[in-house]
Formats: structure tokens, sequence, C-alpha cells
């Protein structure tokens, strides 16, 4: 099947969801990494905003990185002149601006890494997760909290502390771990529309 349309069915049913457990103030900062698990992070935003939402993004990775699902994604949101911020090596709108944008949100929605992630946060993910545990407020992964191992469960310094971590298609092993019990939160399996015939090959 086609990755934008499993991008885009993962992205909306997680927007739909928040939205339903939303409180009166329906402020968002979504933090997107630069592979396919920051390109559902976007299309978590542009949901959101079609449902009222007051929406901020912000992209943490080199443009030169973006997966190519992620970049379609990204020129929606840059043709519909979408204010994105954007923090790397070599456009640094400064981590002040981001951490504004977290403090004001009533939820923060992390996008940053997806599965394949292993191993210890390098920066700036790192200083970004920090900062994202830092308010009070309902913080929500996608696919997995970024900085921990969804296949062994092993939790990394700095982890994004999830209220609620939605992933898709299947649990996966580490997310059930006891040693990610503290990260994971409430979990929640999130169907994409894959066709039950090709998941019984994947599963």
């Amino acid at each position: 099947m086609c990755g934008l349309v499993l991008m885009e069915n993962a992205g909306a049913r997680v927007a739909y969801d928040i939205d339903a457990m939303s409180t009166s103030e329906r402020i968002a900062t979504i933090l997107c990494g630069t592979g396919n698990n920051g390109g559902d992070g976007m299309v978590i935003a542009r949901h959101l905003d079609g449902l009222g939402w007051e929406v901020r993004v912000w992209l943490i990775g080199e443009r030169r990185s973006l997966s190519m699902d992620c970049r379609t994604n990204l020129s929606i949101l840059e043709r519909s002149e979408w204010k994105i911020g954007w923090l790397d090596a070599e456009c640094h709108q400064g981590i002040q601006s981001l951490v504004d944008d977290v403090h004001a949100a009533r939820v923060v929605v992390d996008a940053l890494l997806g599965t394949g992630s292993k191993g210890t946060l390098r920066q700036p993910i790192a200083e970004v997760v920090r900062v994202a545990n830092a308010p009070r407020c309902t913080r929500v992964a996608v696919d997995q909290p970024t900085g921990m191992d969804a296949q062994t469960g092993e939790v990394f310094d700095p982890c994004f502390q999830a209220t609620t971590t939605y992933t898709f298609v299947a649990k996966k092993p580490g997310l059930l771990s006891t040693k990610a019990a503290c990260v994971v939160g409430d979990l929640k399996v999130i169907s994409i529309g894959i066709p039950r015939s090709l998941l019984a090959t994947m599963l």
C-alpha cells in the first residue's frame, strides 16, 4: 500500500482521538523528526488545525535528511504558508522559541523518532525531549516515546514521558515491557487501513 495513504490514516486517527480527549484549551505543539514519524506528526497537525486547534509545528533535524513521505507532508504545510519552527545545525531559530511553544501547549506530541530508533539520543533531539518533559501537560507519543527501544523496552536518558502512546497496527514488544511502563503511559493501538489478508503476513 502507498506509504502516504497509511501515514494520512495514522495521523488522522491520532488527531481525532486527541481532539476527543481534549480540554477547553485546544493548543498543541507537534515535535517532528525528519523520518516517517515526523510525517505522521505533520498529518496530525493538519487535522488538529482542521478541528479548530491552535497548532505549532517544530521540525528537528536537517532538510537533507527528510524521508520522501515526510518531505511531501512538509511541502503541504509550506504551500499552506504554515509557520514552522526549525531546529538544526544549519537553521537554528533558537531553543527558547521552542520552549515557549511547548509551555504554551496543553498537548505536546512526540513525532521525533520511530521504532527503528536505538540507543542514547543525540543533540538536538535529546535537548528537545528534555524541554518536552518539563511542563505539566498531556504528552502524546506517536508509535513510541522517543528515547526507548521499541523491541527491548530499554529506556534511555532522556526519554519522552508520554501520557498516551499511539502505536500502529500492533503492539511492539518493548512497549509491553515493565521497563517501559513509566514512559509509555496509556497504550493505544491504531488501525491504519492495512487489509487483514496483508496484515496476517506481517505479524
